[in-house]
C-alpha cells in the first residue's frame, strides 16, 4: 500500500509513504520502503501528480525514512 501527496518540502516534488499490510493480523508496518520506491517517479508523472520539468526527474521525499 502506498500513499502519495504534494510535498511540504522545497527539495521534493512528491511525498511517498509505504506501508506493508500484514495478512494474518490487522497491522500496517511503516518501517520499510520496499522496491516500490523505484516506481514512484514514473507513476507520479504518468498520473499527473507532478509535472517533471526535465521529463524524467522526480524528487521524492520518503516519509518512512525522512529522506529525499
Amino acid at each position: 500500500m502506498c500513499h502519495y501527496w504534494a510535498p511540504e518540502r522545497p527539495d521534493a516534488d512528491i511525498n511517498y509513504t509505504m506501508a506493508q499490510v500484514d495478512i494474518t493480523q490487522p497491522i500496517l508496518d511503516f518501517k520499510g520502503t520496499a522496491v516500490n520506491l523505484f516506481g514512484v517517479g514514473p507513476f507520479a508523472i504518468d498520473e499527473g501528480l507532478v509535472l517533471s520539468e526535465t521529463g524524467n526527474v522526480v524528487r521524492i521525499y520518503n516519509t518512512n525514512t525522512r529522506r529525499s
